[in-house]
């Protein structure tokens, strides 16, 4: 069963829940006119690791202004939160070299 189409907040990796749209609506749109909220899917998600649940946040910039539109909003660089979020798992890209690391110890 398709319907016709939903409005999504913006999210880093949000929920299981928030991929489901993709399935059943002909129609995805992504509000990008909204303010930006603390605490929310719109840049931190959660993952599970080897030690448990792990919490990733990606470091915003919002100024003085108390409301910040979606817009508006930029990354903190100056903080080296991509090198945690790369490095938790084995296979992914290298940051530093750019290849490809299979997390295998064979020679």
């Amino acid at each position: 069963m398709d319907l016709p189409a939903v409005l999504l907040s913006i999210a880093y990796w949000g929920p299981v829940q928030y991929f489901t749209k993709f399935l059943i609506y002909d129609e995805i749109w992504l509000e990008i006119h909204e303010n930006y909220t603390r605490q929310t899917y719109r840049n931190r998600c959660n993952i599970f690791g080897a030690n448990g649940k792990l919490a990733l946040t990606v470091p915003v910039l919002t100024g003085a202004k108390h409301k910040t539109l979606i817009t508006d909003l930029r990354i903190d660089y100056t903080k080296s939160w991509q090198k945690l979020h790369l490095y938790l798992h084995p296979r992914v890209a290298s940051v530093t070299t750019g290849t490809l690391n299979s997390g295998s110890t064979r020679s």
